[in-house]
């Protein structure tokens, strides 16, 4: 069960409060990740290189508290994970 969070401690109420005027709040990002690592350890173990991928995004979006967080109304919920 999502917990609201609180909007007047919030650090990011401003930017919040931004985003909710735009017509289409969203943003993007790109960045290059070295994954030789990975496809190394997925080749000795015969693991899904796409699965394993998946695996670890999921991992970091839940470690990220604002990555758990969705917009309900006015306000801001947080959940447990991803």
């Amino acid at each position: 069960m999502p917990a609201f969070v609180n909007m007047e401690e919030y650090p990011r109420r401003d930017h919040f409060r931004y985003f909710c005027t735009l017509q289409n709040p969203f943003v993007s990002l790109t960045v290059p990740v070295d994954v030789t690592g990975l496809v190394a350890a997925c080749k000795a173990t015969d693991v899904s290189f796409y699965l394993a991928v998946i695996h670890a995004v999921a991992n970091a979006a839940n470690a990220v508290p604002q990555f758990r967080q969705r917009v309900r109304g006015d306000s801001i919920v947080q959940y447990d994970g991803c």
